[in-house]
């Protein structure tokens, strides 16, 4: 469905706010310097707007457009608060309940998306967006006489709104009023011919008549007007089927499925038409697949039951009956499919009861007979189209954060003397009095991520420190020598060094951080080798003279006490809470881990990674409301992996 919200956002707002005109001015700078960024990149146009809020913080047009930004990057949490900020601010703006309201309905909040859309209209009767908007609630609620009603009014106010005659041809397809749809939905090609949802939509009309060849015409159409338009590729699918062209269709379905790897109805329909080709392997690929993604989808079990049955695996399809019987336990077909699996492999008790079980209920059902259709046309009926393609329909784990990795844990890193003069790195001010001691040409940063193209630096640096004295002259030049050896991965170098460095500062916190933060890495790349059988990390000459705490099972112990004992002797250094509760994120101590990543944020508010990783935990420990909230905060900080995050695992229903 087509999204109407970016057509209001560049032209809402004439600046109100009270200032001089150089202040003015500039918030005009940001503001349309966000603005250009909506839609192209919206983590960047956060930014703008966020700039903004923290030196203006009752600006409410700076609100309601990162909450559009938000929006449109499926951060529903972050976009909530956001908006309602601007709402409380200034609450006499239409277009401010509408953006709410669209939220609402994102997040599954349809009456609550409703009181939003009756308060835009409320407060401009003339906001055509407003009677849309509403218009496209009531026909989520099935509520088709008033939202033609809506798009009437939308029509008067606006008769070259093709949005508003779409919509009323949707309103009608639902009534099942095809005349009067098709009507609409020319008038929406004849007022934007350009526009591929308006040919997709005449097309799925056409569809629901049986109307074929007029329904492919459409569907080419949208697809080449979008060719990125999967459910138009779905849609064909379904009407080359019915025009006999099953390989066509099959085409289709696998253009769906490049386009969106996670949509569970393509893959259930193309299982239907590999039984068809003889592709039995395939089929049963595409049924797991289908179950991988939505594990309550009933149909794929008995389907995939059938295929089991033809193959005679009948163990195999009793268990996807059974599967399909425990989510239904009124599906008489699946009653009476397993009652003849059972009486292939000789359990005429169990068959026999299968069998009345599925009399009775057909008998109170008053049914003719016992099959049921269960094609792809059904199907389609029962799992929500808009759903499939534009949600994906994924599977969400309650406790798997599969192929998400959390911000790693901090070191200490080497970088020239120019580099850290000129700034190139963030996090140099961390270790000022270190770097003020230090004569040669390296200085020492807090960083957790790597430092590209340093290798022979690093390898010359090392070599001017090798006579070094054990002598507390040089505890400055031992530690940046432990540094140097960590980024060569010579692990059991860089620990032997800080060794030395905290028997000669034995109160130094941050040398106690750095030997923390290599046995960490060691432990953790042991575990990397040994997991994957390999043997080619360099791990320094003495690797074979492995610490305990990196044979065998993982034993985090020393590691944790450094980062308690650098944090005794420096309660300020705010990467030794990070780290520890990312060590404690690793021993399962989950309650502790999110205690220091909230320590972490009350020293800084503004540390991202610590929003990320809690969010990340909460989201694990299945408290999703939490998690969501950290992880809308970390991409509004700048982590813009996040709104990749909030789109799989906080916009489910």
């Amino acid at each position: 469905m087509k999204n109407i919200l970016h057509k209001i956002v560049f032209t809402l707002f004439t600046l109100s706010f009270a200032g001089n005109i150089h202040a003015q001015l500039n918030i005009n700078h940001w503001l349309n310097a966000g603005r250009e960024q909506i839609d192209k990149d919206n983590t960047v146009a956060i930014e703008y707007f966020s700039k903004l809020i923290k030196f203006i913080p009752d600006l409410d047009e700076a609100y309601y457009l990162r909450a559009y930004s938000k929006y449109s990057l499926k951060d529903y949490v972050g976009a909530l608060q956001d908006i309602n900020t601007a709402i409380k601010i200034k609450g006499g703006n239409s277009y401010y309940y509408i953006l709410r309201g669209e939220i609402k309905s994102r997040m599954y909040n349809v009456r609550g998306a409703r009181e939003d859309f009756n308060k835009a209209v409320m407060l401009k009767a003339t906001n055509t967006e407003a009677y849309l908007r509403r218009g496209l609630n009531g026909l989520m609620l099935g509520l088709n006489d008033e939202a033609i009603q809506d798009f009437n009014i939308a029509i008067t106010l606006n008769k070259n709104n093709d949005n508003a005659f779409l919509y009323r041809g949707m309103a009608y397809q639902a009534k099942k009023d095809y005349y009067m749809a098709l009507c609409d939905f020319d008038k929406a090609i004849q007022l934007n011919p350009f526009d591929a949802e308006n040919y997709f939509r005449r097309g799925r009309n056409y569809l629901e008549e049986k109307k074929y060849n007029e329904a492919l015409a459409d569907f080419n159409q949208t697809i080449k007007l979008d060719s990125t338009h999967t459910p138009a590729y779905y849609s064909r699918a379904l009407t080359r089927d019915e025009l006999k062209d099953s390989l066509g269709a099959l085409i289709d379905l696998n253009r769906v499925l490049k386009l969106d790897p996670e949509n569970a109805l393509a893959y259930f329909v193309r299982a239907e038409l590999r039984v068809r080709f003889k592709d039995i392997n395939g089929a049963l690929d595409d049924y797991d697949k289908v179950i991988e993604i939505n594990p309550n989808n009933i149909y794929t079990y008995f389907n995939r039951g059938i295929v089991y049955h033809t193959l005679k695996k009948y163990k195999k399809a009793i268990s996807d009956y059974t599967t399909a019987i425990n989510l239904n336990s009124n599906f008489v077909a699946a009653y009476y499919n397993r009652s003849i699996a059972l009486r292939a492999i000789g359990d005429m008790y169990n068959a026999e009861k299968d069998y009345k079980t599925a009399a009775r209920i057909n008998k109170e059902r008053n049914e003719s007979g016992f099959e049921e259709k269960l094609d792809s046309t059904n199907l389609a009926k029962i799992i929500d189209f808009k759903a499939d393609f534009e949600r994906g329909n994924v599977k969400e784990s309650s406790n798997s954060l599969a192929g998400i990795t959390p911000a790693p844990a901090y070191g200490i890193v080497c970088i020239s003397k120019t580099d850290f003069e000129n700034k190139k790195y963030t996090n140099t001010n961390v270790l000022e009095k270190i770097n003020n001691q230090i004569l040669g040409e390296e200085r020492l940063i807090v960083s957790n991520t790597a430092i590209d193209n340093i290798y022979d630096q690093l390898n010359s640096w090392l070599a001017e420190f090798e006579n070094l004295s054990e002598n507390e002259n040089n505890a400055t030049r031992l530690l940046s020598r432990s540094v140097i050896k960590a980024q060569l991965q010579d692990y059991n170098g860089a620990l032997s060094d800080c060794d030395l460095v905290i028997k000669l500062k034995p109160d130094w916190a941050v040398a106690y951080f750095l030997r923390s933060y290599v046995l960490f890495e060691y432990i953790m790349l042991m575990q990397n080798v040994s997991s994957k059988e390999s043997d080619f990390f360099f791990i320094g000459e003495n690797g074979n003279k492995l610490p305990s705490s990196v044979k065998g099972n993982p034993d985090f112990t020393q590691v944790i006490s450094d980062l308690e004992t650098s944090i005794q002797h420096d309660s300020s250094f705010i990467y030794t809470y990070f780290n520890l509760a990312n060590v404690l994120v690793e021993t399962k101590t989950f309650d502790k881990a999110i205690y220091y990543y909230s320590k972490v944020i009350a020293i800084d508010p503004n540390f991202a990674q610590a929003y990320f990783n809690r969010g990340l935990l909460y989201i694990f420990t299945n408290k999703k409301e939490e998690g969501c909230s950290d992880i809308s905060k970390a991409g509004e900080l700048g982590i813009k992996s996040a709104y990749n995050i909030m789109g799989k695992y906080c916009n489910e229903k």
